[in-house]
């Protein structure tokens, strides 16, 4: 399943914190669409990849996991058809 994952990383936040969320997600082969945006294909749930994905975050950052169908977009940073 292709999926979106979205984040803000807040109060305190430093590089080597979006540096630490931005490798875990490029190793599962996501790739950037946007600076805190990322399309991953996985064989999970979006439950599950969200837990995977709660380590690298603190209690008061914010994630959101999502199931992409149809979409459109401007200027991305991929083409989202190849990912």
């Amino acid at each position: 399943m292709l999926c979106l994952v979205s984040y803000d990383l807040r109060l305190g936040a430093k590089q080597e914190d979006y540096l630490r969320i931005a490798d875990a997600i490029s190793r599962m082969g996501g790739r950037r669409v946007l600076l805190s945006q990322w399309v991953v294909r996985v064989n999970a749930s979006t439950q599950d990849l969200r837990d995977v994905l709660l380590s690298y975050l603190d209690a008061n950052d914010r994630l959101l996991v999502t199931e992409i169908g149809n979409w459109a977009s401007l200027n991305a940073m991929v083409d989202l058809n190849a990912a």
